[in-house]
């Protein structure tokens, strides 16, 4: 036995501290079950999934337009706001979030010849051209993302070429390298890509969330045949709800945090006198000159310098393949020559320019 001082006294934790242990923290979406099964859903097990929401699907003059001949723009734009939405609130909670595009190479060698064949029998051929430049060929104006979805930088960005978004491509893979295991869907069309994508992603083992109103067909008839089946068999292929219950579970459980105070004010710097600058050195250019750093493009009629140099000014010629421009600047600030025969975007670097003349009177 220790002695009495030695020992250890034992303190019990007071009953308020135990009964906090046991706070259920399960985080449910109504839906056409408790979603996801097991109340776990967190940025880092769920992501949101948005199908070819693609100008050529939902856009005037796209594929879909062209190809039914009728004002299918309202039909196909009608999920927008809502997906809008719930990018807005995931993004801020810090959700990943994929988009998808459906396309082909432009000599369409990935693209099947019973597709092509079924989109010619219907009138309006893949590949052929429209408003909007080639119908589903990657790279059109109709295969770019509508601009009011349009992905952040850090959004992946997924191009396949058939309606599911799992079949040759590294959905799946990107997926468990996330840990995911919650599918939340959207996009278009719900009769294809959505409804294929949902079965696969199940028989993969993911907990999918259909969310009703921000998806689309050409026929409601269609999609209410698809969300009653998504439904059937206690929602086997994965639950159903409108974005709202999205929402609403999101914000109750990542609440927003309170401002922090401002700081206060800190007291005013003294004033610095600035440094008077040191008498230049005329400098002599020649055509084997380097120059240590490449400043941001400035041009000069005259010297800018707060004191100007009584010297010299230099003609740079622009080596342009479509016709050379001299202009003139200031030896005091070397910079880049930009050629406006290049459409303000080719600027070029000392290497790809020749001084015609080393010096001139300013």
């Amino acid at each position: 036995m220790f002695p009495s001082h030695h020992r250890k006294r034992r303190t019990l934790l007071p009953s308020t501290t135990i009964a906090a242990i046991d706070i259920d923290m399960t985080n449910f979406v109504k839906a056409s079950y408790d979603w996801p099964y097991n109340g776990n859903m967190t940025p880092e097990n769920t992501c949101l999934l948005v199908i070819d929401m693609q100008a050529d699907f939902c856009a005037k003059g796209g594929y879909v337009n062209s190809l039914l001949r009728k004002d299918t723009a309202s039909i196909m734009s009608k999920p927008v706001e809502h997906i809008r939405s719930v990018l807005q609130i995931m993004r801020s909670k810090g959700y990943p979030i994929i988009h998808t595009r459906e396309g082909h190479s432009q000599d369409l060698s990935d693209c099947p010849p019973n597709k092509i064949w079924r989109s010619q029998k219907m009138g309006m051929e893949i590949g052929s051209m429209g408003p909007m430049g080639r119908m589903l060929v990657r790279g059109e104006a109709g295969w770019e993302i509508i601009p009011e979805l349009q992905p952040l930088e850090h959004e992946t960005i997924l191009d396949k070429t058939s309606k599911c978004c799992f079949l040759g491509t590294p959905l799946d893979l990107i997926l468990r390298t996330q840990h995911i295991q919650n599918l939340i869907v959207t996009g278009i069309t719900i009769e294809t890509s959505i409804q294929t994508t949902m079965r696969n992603a199940n028989d993969l083992g993911y907990e999918c969330l259909l969310l009703e109103d921000c998806c689309a067909s050409i026929d409601s008839k269609n999609q209410d045949a698809v969300i009653t089946m998504m439904q059937s068999l206690d929602a086997s292929m994965g639950a159903v709800c409108r974005s709202s219950s999205l929402i609403r579970t999101v914000l109750q459980s990542h609440p927003p945090t309170e401002p922090s105070p401002s700081p206060s004010p800190s007291p005013p710097h003294p004033q610095i006198q600035p440094i008077p600058k040191k008498k230049r050195r005329t400098t002599f250019l020649t055509s084997q000159h380097k120059l240590s750093r490449i400043p941001t493009f400035k041009t000069f009629n005259k010297c800018q310098e707060l004191v100007p140099c009584k010297t010299k000014y230099i003609q740079l010629t622009c080596t342009c393949p479509k016709k050379v421009r001299v202009r003139t600047f200031c030896v005091c600030s070397p910079g880049i020559i930009r050629c406006n025969d290049c459409f303000a975007n080719h600027i070029l670097s000392v290497n790809t320019v020749e001084i015609e003349l080393a010096m001139e009177t300013a």
